[in-house]
Protein backbone atom coordinates (compact mmCIF):
# COMPACT_ATOMS: atom_id res chain seq x y z
CA UNK A 1 0.00 0.00 0.00
CA UNK A 2 1.50 3.41 -1.43
CA UNK A 3 1.41 5.49 1.45
CA UNK A 4 0.68 3.00 4.32
CA UNK A 5 1.80 4.64 7.78
CA UNK A 6 1.42 1.89 10.72
CA UNK A 7 1.51 4.94 13.51
CA UNK A 8 -1.23 6.57 11.95
CA UNK A 9 -3.29 3.07 11.71
CA UNK A 10 -2.10 2.24 14.99
CA UNK A 11 -3.50 5.70 16.55
CA UNK A 12 -7.04 5.07 14.31
CA UNK A 13 -7.39 1.43 15.99
CA UNK A 14 -6.73 2.89 19.34
CA UNK A 15 -9.17 5.84 19.03
CA UNK A 16 -11.68 3.27 17.54
CA UNK A 17 -11.21 0.57 20.98
CA UNK A 18 -11.55 3.56 23.02
CA UNK A 19 -14.75 5.05 21.87
CA UNK A 20 -16.45 1.68 22.21
CA UNK A 21 -15.22 1.58 25.56
CA UNK A 22 -16.11 4.88 26.00
CA UNK A 23 -19.99 4.17 24.93
CA UNK A 24 -20.05 1.42 26.37
CA UNK A 25 -18.86 2.10 29.98
CA UNK A 26 -21.33 5.32 29.86
CA UNK A 27 -24.20 2.94 29.48
CA UNK A 28 -23.35 0.91 31.88
CA UNK A 29 -22.99 3.42 34.80
CA UNK A 30 -26.07 5.82 33.59
CA UNK A 31 -27.65 2.28 33.58
CA UNK A 32 -26.69 1.34 37.58
CA UNK A 33 -27.21 5.17 38.58
CA UNK A 34 -30.99 4.99 37.76
CA UNK A 35 -31.55 1.41 39.28
CA UNK A 36 -30.05 2.89 42.60
CA UNK A 37 -31.97 6.18 42.46
CA UNK A 38 -35.25 3.76 42.08
CA UNK A 39 -34.68 1.77 44.52
CA UNK A 40 -34.04 5.25 46.98
CA UNK A 41 -35.73 8.13 46.09
CA UNK A 42 -39.35 8.06 46.40
CA UNK A 43 -39.38 11.14 44.22
CA UNK A 44 -37.85 9.77 41.30
CA UNK A 45 -39.84 6.51 41.72
CA UNK A 46 -42.79 8.57 41.25
CA UNK A 47 -41.30 9.87 38.37
CA UNK A 48 -41.11 5.84 36.86
CA UNK A 49 -44.34 5.22 37.89
CA UNK A 50 -45.96 8.00 35.98
CA UNK A 51 -43.53 7.61 32.81
CA UNK A 52 -42.53 4.19 32.49
CA UNK A 53 -42.54 3.68 28.98
CA UNK A 54 -40.11 6.68 29.01
CA UNK A 55 -37.23 4.79 31.64
CA UNK A 56 -38.09 1.35 30.02
CA UNK A 57 -36.54 2.79 26.62
CA UNK A 58 -33.85 4.59 28.02
CA UNK A 59 -32.86 1.32 29.98
CA UNK A 60 -33.51 -1.14 26.89
CA UNK A 61 -31.56 1.52 25.04
CA UNK A 62 -28.27 1.59 27.73
CA UNK A 63 -28.72 -2.46 27.99
CA UNK A 64 -28.79 -2.35 24.27
CA UNK A 65 -25.64 -0.43 24.02
CA UNK A 66 -23.82 -1.77 26.35
CA UNK A 67 -23.43 -5.19 24.85
CA UNK A 68 -23.58 -4.12 21.34
CA UNK A 69 -19.97 -2.33 22.05
CA UNK A 70 -18.59 -5.51 23.66
CA UNK A 71 -19.89 -7.38 20.25
CA UNK A 72 -17.33 -4.66 18.77
CA UNK A 73 -14.46 -5.04 21.15
CA UNK A 74 -14.05 -9.37 21.02
CA UNK A 75 -15.99 -10.32 17.47
CA UNK A 76 -13.36 -11.35 15.11
CA UNK A 77 -16.20 -10.36 12.32
CA UNK A 78 -16.27 -6.44 13.58
CA UNK A 79 -13.68 -4.57 11.62
CA UNK A 80 -12.38 -2.95 14.46
CA UNK A 81 -11.84 -5.84 17.20
CA UNK A 82 -9.45 -6.09 19.76
CA UNK A 83 -7.85 -9.28 18.88
CA UNK A 84 -7.01 -7.13 15.27
CA UNK A 85 -5.24 -4.36 17.84
CA UNK A 86 -3.47 -6.27 19.60
CA UNK A 87 -2.26 -8.37 16.71
CA UNK A 88 -1.13 -5.75 14.69
CA UNK A 89 1.23 -4.67 18.06
CA UNK A 90 2.98 -7.61 17.63
CA UNK A 91 3.53 -7.14 13.84
CA UNK A 92 4.85 -4.02 14.41
CA UNK A 93 6.73 -3.20 17.38
CA UNK A 94 9.02 -0.77 15.60
CA UNK A 95 6.35 1.72 16.60
CA UNK A 96 7.17 1.34 20.47
CA UNK A 97 11.26 1.98 19.80
CA UNK A 98 12.47 5.26 21.99
CA UNK A 99 13.69 6.24 18.16
CA UNK A 100 9.68 6.22 16.89
CA UNK A 101 8.65 8.21 20.22
CA UNK A 102 11.52 10.64 19.49
CA UNK A 103 10.54 11.23 16.20
CA UNK A 104 6.84 11.48 16.97
CA UNK A 105 7.01 13.97 19.95
CA UNK A 106 9.51 16.35 18.11
CA UNK A 107 7.77 17.95 16.43
CA UNK A 108 4.83 18.46 18.88
CA UNK A 109 5.94 21.71 20.04
CA UNK A 110 7.01 22.99 23.72
CA UNK A 111 9.87 23.85 23.21
CA UNK A 112 10.84 23.24 27.38
CA UNK A 113 11.33 19.69 26.73
CA UNK A 114 14.03 18.12 25.72
CA UNK A 115 12.51 14.71 23.84
CA UNK A 116 15.66 13.15 22.75
CA UNK A 117 16.57 13.06 26.58
CA UNK A 118 12.88 11.85 27.27
CA UNK A 119 12.89 9.10 24.73
CA UNK A 120 16.32 7.96 26.02
CA UNK A 121 14.33 7.45 29.30
CA UNK A 122 11.61 5.88 28.06
CA UNK A 123 10.55 2.16 28.09
CA UNK A 124 11.13 0.51 25.34
CA UNK A 125 8.71 -2.58 25.47
CA UNK A 126 10.02 -6.36 25.30
CA UNK A 127 7.59 -9.39 23.60
CA UNK A 128 6.88 -10.35 27.31
CA UNK A 129 4.68 -7.06 27.71
CA UNK A 130 2.82 -7.98 25.22
CA UNK A 131 2.38 -11.60 26.15
CA UNK A 132 1.29 -10.53 29.32
CA UNK A 133 -1.42 -7.99 27.80
CA UNK A 134 -2.80 -10.85 25.51
CA UNK A 135 -2.63 -13.49 28.61
CA UNK A 136 -5.16 -10.79 30.23
CA UNK A 137 -7.17 -10.42 27.10
CA UNK A 138 -7.68 -13.69 26.89
CA UNK A 139 -8.77 -14.75 29.91
CA UNK A 140 -12.16 -11.83 29.48
CA UNK A 141 -12.37 -12.53 26.23
CA UNK A 142 -12.86 -16.33 27.31
CA UNK A 143 -15.15 -14.85 29.70
CA UNK A 144 -17.13 -12.66 26.96
CA UNK A 145 -17.85 -15.90 25.16
CA UNK A 146 -19.09 -17.92 27.99
CA UNK A 147 -21.24 -15.10 29.37
CA UNK A 148 -22.01 -12.17 27.14
CA UNK A 149 -21.63 -13.60 23.46
CA UNK A 150 -25.11 -15.03 23.08
CA UNK A 151 -27.21 -12.09 24.80
CA UNK A 152 -25.50 -9.74 22.63
CA UNK A 153 -26.28 -12.15 19.28
CA UNK A 154 -29.59 -13.58 20.22
CA UNK A 155 -31.29 -10.36 21.79
CA UNK A 156 -29.10 -7.30 20.83
CA UNK A 157 -27.84 -8.07 17.53
CA UNK A 158 -30.10 -10.46 15.74
CA UNK A 159 -33.36 -11.42 17.83
CA UNK A 160 -34.21 -14.84 17.67
CA UNK A 161 -37.33 -16.72 19.01
CA UNK A 162 -36.22 -18.74 22.03
CA UNK A 163 -38.01 -20.66 24.71
CA UNK A 164 -37.17 -18.35 27.28
CA UNK A 165 -34.73 -15.14 27.82
CA UNK A 166 -33.91 -15.99 31.16
CA UNK A 167 -31.39 -18.53 31.01
CA UNK A 168 -28.78 -16.12 29.31
CA UNK A 169 -29.18 -13.86 31.91
CA UNK A 170 -28.97 -15.95 34.68
CA UNK A 171 -25.43 -16.35 35.11
CA UNK A 172 -24.90 -12.37 34.51
CA UNK A 173 -23.02 -10.10 37.27
CA UNK A 174 -23.13 -7.01 36.85
CA UNK A 175 -19.58 -6.48 39.00
CA UNK A 176 -18.21 -8.80 36.52
CA UNK A 177 -19.64 -6.50 34.06
CA UNK A 178 -18.00 -3.51 35.58
CA UNK A 179 -14.65 -4.84 36.01
CA UNK A 180 -14.68 -5.85 31.96
CA UNK A 181 -15.47 -2.79 31.24
CA UNK A 182 -12.83 -1.00 33.25
CA UNK A 183 -10.34 -3.70 31.96
CA UNK A 184 -10.76 -2.73 28.88
CA UNK A 185 -10.04 1.13 29.95
CA UNK A 186 -6.97 -0.02 32.11
CA UNK A 187 -6.23 -1.81 28.55
CA UNK A 188 -6.49 1.03 26.39
CA UNK A 189 -4.55 3.49 28.90
CA UNK A 190 -1.62 1.10 28.89
CA UNK A 191 -1.28 0.83 25.11
CA UNK A 192 -1.56 4.59 24.69
CA UNK A 193 0.69 5.39 27.59
CA UNK A 194 3.43 3.45 25.85
CA UNK A 195 3.35 4.87 22.43
CA UNK A 196 2.68 8.46 23.70
CA UNK A 197 4.72 8.73 26.61
CA UNK A 198 7.06 6.00 26.38
CA UNK A 199 5.32 4.34 30.09
CA UNK A 200 5.79 0.58 30.76
CA UNK A 201 2.29 -0.88 29.85
CA UNK A 202 0.94 -1.51 33.18
CA UNK A 203 -2.59 -2.02 34.45
CA UNK A 204 -3.23 0.52 36.54
CA UNK A 205 -5.98 0.28 38.99
CA UNK A 206 -9.32 2.02 38.31
CA UNK A 207 -12.63 2.51 40.91
CA UNK A 208 -15.18 0.53 39.36
CA UNK A 209 -17.57 -0.07 42.37
CA UNK A 210 -20.43 2.45 41.96
CA UNK A 211 -20.63 3.19 45.94
CA UNK A 212 -16.84 3.78 45.61
CA UNK A 213 -17.59 6.22 42.45
CA UNK A 214 -20.56 8.47 44.84
CA UNK A 215 -18.21 8.85 47.88
CA UNK A 216 -15.62 10.34 45.67
CA UNK A 217 -17.50 12.65 44.17
CA UNK A 218 -17.27 15.74 45.93
CA UNK A 219 -13.48 14.93 47.40
CA UNK A 220 -10.76 17.22 45.92
CA UNK A 221 -9.23 16.27 42.53
CA UNK A 222 -10.75 16.20 39.13
CA UNK A 223 -12.74 12.70 37.68
CA UNK A 224 -9.93 11.24 35.44
CA UNK A 225 -11.56 8.06 34.62
CA UNK A 226 -14.48 7.75 31.99
CA UNK A 227 -16.76 6.17 34.76
CA UNK A 228 -16.18 8.87 37.46
CA UNK A 229 -17.24 11.25 34.56
CA UNK A 230 -20.10 9.67 33.73
CA UNK A 231 -21.20 8.99 37.11
CA UNK A 232 -20.58 12.53 38.10
CA UNK A 233 -22.61 14.39 35.13
CA UNK A 234 -25.72 11.54 35.60
CA UNK A 235 -25.56 13.12 39.85
CA UNK A 236 -25.66 16.39 38.73
CA UNK A 237 -28.58 15.28 36.31
CA UNK A 238 -30.79 13.97 39.15
CA UNK A 239 -30.12 16.22 41.58
CA UNK A 240 -31.31 18.88 38.52
CA UNK A 241 -34.34 17.10 38.01
CA UNK A 242 -35.35 16.29 41.32
CA UNK A 243 -34.70 19.51 42.87
CA UNK A 244 -37.05 21.02 39.98
CA UNK A 245 -39.63 18.48 40.79
CA UNK A 246 -39.50 19.00 44.61
CA UNK A 247 -39.56 22.64 43.65
CA UNK A 248 -42.72 21.81 41.72
CA UNK A 249 -44.26 19.83 44.73
CA UNK A 250 -44.04 22.77 47.33
CA UNK A 251 -45.57 25.08 45.55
Amino acid sequence: MANYDPEHHFEDELQCFRHEIDIGTQALYVMLIILSKASKDKLFINHITRTPYFWNTILNSLLTTQFIALGRIFDDNSPHNLHQLLKFTKRNPDIFTRSALFARRKGTGNPGIDWKEYANKAYEPIPKDFRRLRAHVKRYRAEYEVLYKDIRNKIFAHREILPTHADLFKHLEIRRLKLLFVFLAKLHDALCGLYHNGHEPRLKQQSYSLEKLLRKKGQRGNPTTIQELVVQDSIIFFQDLLSISRGSVTK
